[in-house]
């Protein structure tokens, strides 16, 4: 029971850890399409779509 109790702990951290850094990969993205950015834009988006997958992985399991 402890077990269980420790793994959903470590998944709410990481699933807290992983939304803050997609909120700044987002904020980040759209700084970089305001300003023009769009190779800085574009990497943006990838590392956004890679915290969503992580994320959802996370809430998955």
């Amino acid at each position: 029971m402890t077990f269980v109790l420790v793994i959903k702990e470590l998944n709410t951290f990481t699933m807290i850890e992983l939304k803050k850094h997609y909120e700044n990969s987002k904020n980040r993205a759209v700084l970089f399409m305001e300003t023009g950015n769009i190779n800085d834009y574009l990497n943006a988006l990838i590392e956004m779509n890679r915290y969503k997958k992580l994320m959802l992985a996370v809430a998955r399991n």
